[in-house]
């Protein structure tokens, strides 16, 4: 019998040069849950889109959209989750990258082509008026 062999080579360790925008989220997440002790927890949940239809090879295939979305969970609260914002963007890469502010329904989707334009953007959401009053209402029921 023949011996088995690894045609994958070495793969890379997933280390970046940059941080991805799911990263970032999680990075935010943490903060949350540390500036408040924990009475709101900051939580990244992903979702990927799978495409329906007939089998085609592999490059004729559209690139799987990402989404990733930074919730406030709220445990005095039977676990209530409130979505802040949300990511998209399609594989192989991570940018454009769409941020949508779900605290302000009225507010469009705005695209960011670089880490420094979706930080100040996801800065932007995080210290905006609608999420500051979210913040300060669950933060209130949770110490009811």
């Amino acid at each position: 019998m023949t011996e088995k062999k690894n045609l994958w080579g070495t793969l890379p360790n997933g280390e970046l040069d940059q941080p991805t925008p799911k990263s970032i989220l999680k990075d935010q997440a943490k903060f949350l849950t540390e500036m408040t002790n924990g009475s709101l927890v900051g939580e990244v949940g992903k979702i990927t889109h799978a495409y329906q239809g007939s089998l085609q090879l592999v490059s004729q295939q559209p690139s799987p959209v990402i989404v990733d979305s930074l919730k406030i969970k709220v445990p005095a609260l039977d676990d209530y989750i409130y979505g802040v914002a949300q990511i998209e963007y399609k594989l192989p890469t991570t940018y454009p990258v769409t941020l949508t502010n779900l605290a302000d329904p009225d507010e469009e989707a705005k695209q960011y082509l670089t880490l420094e334009e979706f930080e100040a953007g996801l800065e932007a959401v995080l210290t905006s008026e609608q999420v500051r009053n979210i913040i300060r209402i669950l933060l209130e029921q949770a110490e009811a």
